[in-house]
């Protein structure tokens, strides 16, 4: 049974969700995933099952000095919040009664374990070890999404080695549509999946508790490599009131961070065409070698208070593109029309010539140079083409942690992405060869989090973060301007020079591409709080994000113009119109695209679980969300 209810302000809204299911009742789960922590919860009694206050519950990572020591409360029950993601040892001391411990509680990102102590007379034995398969229960986590582990990522098979693909194992996720991301290429790289048929632009991703989101183009900015990640988790339903802004899918991902152990990885994933067959539609073997190499280090700076990770990739990749285009048959491109239907004058219906030798256009002549000749024999218009591709990334990242003390750790984060694509066809511009485009971005997430206990049962968690995300898409390598074709007009925009794109009716494109260049830069800046508190059967959690957003840039449009050649031209012959230069459509745009817009995003929660008893939890929790609309500094947004 699902219950929900919403009210929506001016700039804001005001959310209550109530999500009843067996045995629980919810409005949210325990906060914890923004700043990429887990919980552990548990009650400590007696072979009786009587509860036993006063219990001194002792948590240590399993690799570092992290250390954490609670009493159980009046019910027995204890709560430590706000944990970093890996494997703990837990101790249970009680004078009269055996030790209990247990070894390698594995606490997830997103995730609320629980443990069931039960305690055994001194008498009868000093020490009970419990195996963590047996301890670790988990009843009331309301999320719907589940965890890839750090082990699923490294084992399961990975086309390129892209964690995402490993997100659609999870119910309610499914691949984006191929027509889609095909369309869209390198605009879609970061779309790798659909929520719960939600839109793929509307799903957030978060790295490490900040946010990883291409603000242009949707997505993520950039996936950290593989063997830097330790686990991440896509809630997929009833997500916290801890997140806002999307309604589709939040991905955390946490990467791995330093021990007391030195540890490393050298890795280099080689692919190449060996053993490929053919492509049918190619009229030769692709080309394919692909190399994605990279190395992870990590260890203590200082023993039991210090601890660094550092991590690089590189990826090298040649591989041949083929495309089918639509040409004119040798005698077509001679002028010779008369193997098809008669040509008429649109304005009198009266026959034109199909012999159009000697009238051939010298601009159309320099453009029919990039067309290619029919090399097919299924169709006498149809030839394949096959052209090589290169595609470059480097990515690197540190990560380092430090125990100030016993109630302060900070953390320090950096990553970097650069990728450099070039294309030998454009998906806005010609179908052939000739008129090459290229794609880059540079992108760099850093953050710094705090987290103070105040108390056993008090902890405060503070981050700030920073992520730039430079694109450039369809940038000009061709080389040709308006006048290398004979045209006597000039591009209006430097970055947009190119060869003016030729579109005619049932024919493939030649020309540079008729939008872009794209040159934008995102500048997100981010502050997130979250205090969480534990009194009684209650844990309650408050906080807030804000998020200054910039996104400065160009996007050149139709600068260097484009030539429509259509039936309803001259003749109705589109492809006898282009060969006599004869347009019906010439489009030209200018003025300056520069925007340099400006937003923020301001989120504040409060949330609370309340155990009932152990059979029955209340989560409950409220949440106040502003969003503001874009403005231009240089006020040219219309309202």
């Amino acid at each position: 049974m699902t219950c929900s209810r919403s009210r929506t302000f001016p700039h804001g809204s005001f959310l209550w969700t109530l999500v009843c299911t067996a045995g629980v009742i919810s409005s949210s789960p325990l906060v914890l995933a923004q700043s990429a922590t887990a919980a552990l919860r548990g009650r400590v009694a007696d072979r009786t099952g009587a509860v036993v206050p006063g219990a001194e519950v002792e948590l240590t990572s399993s690799d570092t000095a992290q250390r954490r020591v609670q009493p159980s409360d009046g019910h027995g029950e204890f709560s430590f919040s706000e944990l970093p993601v890996g494997d703990y040892r837990v101790e249970v001391r009680v004078p009269g009664f055996a030790t209990w411990k247990t070894n390698n509680v594995h606490l997830d990102v997103g995730n609320q374990s629980q443990l069931a102590v039960e305690l055994v007379p001194a008498s009868t034995q000093q020490t009970v070890e419990v195996s963590s398969a047996a301890a670790r229960l988990q009843t009331n986590e309301m999320a719907q999404g589940a965890v890839v582990t750090s082990r699923e990522i490294a084992e399961l098979p990975l086309n390129g080695r892209n964690f995402s693909q490993l997100g659609i194992l999870q119910p309610g996720v499914r691949p984006a549509a191929a027509g889609i991301t095909v369309q869209g290429s390198f605009r879609r790289a970061g779309q790798s999946y659909e929520v719960n048929g939600q839109r793929r632009e509307s799903n957030t991703f978060l790295v490490d508790g900040m946010r990883d989101v291409n603000r242009m183009d949707g997505g993520y900015a950039f996936p950290p490599p593989a063997d830097a990640m330790a686990e991440f988790r896509i809630l997929t339903s009833t997500a916290p009131a801890e997140f806002g802004g999307t309604s589709g899918g939040i991905t955390t991902i946490v990467t791995r961070s330093g021990t007391n152990q030195f540890h490393g990885t050298l890795y280099d994933f080689l692919r190449n065409d060996r053993l490929n067959a053919n492509n049918y539609f190619a009229p030769r073997k692709e080309r394919l070698k692909q190399n994605q190499y990279g190395a992870t280090v990590g260890g203590p700076l200082l023993r039991d208070h210090a601890y660094i990770f550092a991590y690089y990739e590189g990826i090298r990749t040649v591989q041949d593109i083929t495309h089918g285009v639509v040409v004119p048959t040798l005698a077509e491109r001679a002028g010779d029309f008369s193997a098809d239907a008669p040509i008429l004058l649109n304005s009198t219906h009266t026959p034109f010539t199909s012999k159009l030798a000697g009238q051939i256009n010298p601009i159309t002549a320099r453009y029919l140079a990039f067309l290619p000749v029919p090399n097919t024999v299924q169709d006498p218009h149809l030839a394949q083409t096959t052209n090589k591709s290169t595609y470059n990334s480097d990515q690197g990242g540190v990560k380092a942690d430090w125990l100030i003390g016993p109630a302060d750790v900070l953390s320090a984060r950096y990553s970097y992405s650069t990728l450099e694509l070039l294309n030998p066809y454009s998906e806005l511009g010609a179908d052939v060869p000739g008129f090459p485009v290229g794609y880059f971005t540079n992108t760099h997430l850093a953050g710094l989090t705090e987290t103070h206990t105040f108390s056993p049962r008090t902890v405060f968690t503070g981050n700030i973060s920073f992520l730039q995300n430079h694109i450039v898409l369809d940038k000009r390598f061709s080389g040709f301007s308006p006048q290398a074709f004979g045209f006597i007009y000039a591009s209006t925009r430097a970055e947009g020079t190119g060869a003016p794109l030729i579109m005619t009716q049932g024919y493939s494109n030649v020309g540079d591409p008729i939008i872009n260049p794209r040159d934008t830069v995102q500048n997100d800046y981010a502050v997130s709080a979250n205090l969480a508190h534990t009194q009684g059967k209650h844990v309650t959690n408050v906080g807030g994000q804000f998020r200054q957003i910039q996104l400065n840039g160009y996007q050149a449009n139709f600068a260097s113009g484009t030539f429509s050649f259509t039936v309803q031209g001259m003749t109705n012959n589109s492809l006898a119109n282009f060969l006599l230069g004869k347009p019906d459509i010439f489009t030209q745009a200018g003025g300056d695209f520069t925007r340099d817009l400006r937003g923020w995003e301001l989120g504040v929660y409060a949330q609370d679980e309340y155990r009932v008893s152990p059979r029955l939890t209340l989560n409950y929790g409220v949440r106040y969300e502003i969003t503001t609309p874009f403005r231009d500094i240089h006020n040219r947004l219309m309202a």
